[in-house]
């Protein structure tokens, strides 16, 4: 939330991970009033947990898309040896 205008919607403009500790530091800009402030958010493990479960489940869906097209190719080239 804005601390200028109190409205919701800003844009993140630059943000930086503070070693040694779980805080992002965000300098971001509101949308409304244009604004520039910076946010401080502390990850928790429930947070993180849920960003390593969610890239596992999109590495999942990328191999697997990856072997389809694989299989795709071996049966066009399977196709294109028979004789005519």
């Amino acid at each position: 939330m804005c601390p200028y205008c109190g409205v919701l919607s800003s844009r993140v403009l630059d943000s930086r991970p503070r070693y040694g500790t779980r805080t992002i530091w965000r300098r971001r800009e509101c949308k409304h009033c244009g604004e520039r402030y910076t946010t401080i958010e502390h990850a928790t493990g429930s947070v993180v947990r849920s960003k390593l479960r969610e890239a596992k489940r999109l590495l999942s869906h990328t191999i697997t898309d990856i072997n389809h097209i694989i299989e795709g190719w071996d049966a066009e080239a399977k196709y294109e040896q028979q004789p005519s």
